[in-house]
Formats: structure tokens, C-alpha cells, sequence
């Protein structure tokens, strides 16, 4: 007799098609949040495509890519901006003066 292992035991709650339920509080907060911030700076005529242009920006950071699957192309981007000195560091070189430099000339 086989056992079953569930691989998440927290499931995300789908809303529609790859459109889970946070990420469509996010798709809300998003625009409304960047309204908040910079809605005074933006004209009367343009509120409206600003709305949408922040709206299209959401969906593209909340897209899961096949590359890089279970995260969602924000974290990808925090993960780039954040710094792990443990493993990026440079290696150190001796100083070379000029007995360690040959002229191929």
C-alpha cells in the first residue's frame, strides 16, 4: 500500500486561471499605493492611463516564469538587489610592483 505525501501543506487559493488570491490583493494594492505616492504629479488628462500603466505593471511582477518556477519575478528582482557577502566577495590578488610585471614587447 502506497502512502500519499502532499508536497505544500499551505495551499494558495486560486482565483482564476494562474491568478491566485494574493496576487490579486496585490494587483489592487499596487496601482492604488502608486496613486497615493505620485498621484498629485500626474495630469487630469493621463489619471486614467497611469491607472493602467501601474495596473500592467503588477501583472508583470506578480508572472511566475517557467525558468525559475515557484517565484514570482518581484522576488527575482529582490533576490538580485540583495547582497550575500558569503558568497560574492572578491578574491584579493598580490600586489605586483614592477619586478612582477614582464614586457612582452
Amino acid at each position: 500500500m502506497g502512502y500519499r505525501v502532499t508536497k505544500d501543506l499551505r495551499a494558495e487559493v486560486r482565483v482564476g486561471g494562474s491568478l491566485f488570491l494574493k496576487d490579486l490583493f496585490l494587483l489592487i494594492l499596487f496601482p492604488t499605493v502608486m496613486w497615493f505616492i505620485t498621484g498629485t504629479l500626474v495630469t487630469s488628462g493621463l489619471e486614467i492611463w497611469y491607472i493602467g500603466y501601474n495596473v500592467l505593471v503588477a501583472l508583470v511582477l506578480l508572472q511566475r516564469p517557467a525558468s525559475n518556477p515557484g517565484k514570482q519575478v518581484w522576488q527575482i528582482i529582490l533576490f538580485l538587489f540583495e547582497e550575500d557577502e558569503q558568497t560574492y566577495h572578491m578574491i584579493p590578488r598580490p600586489h605586483l610592483g614592477q619586478e612582477g610585471r614582464h614586457d612582452l614587447t
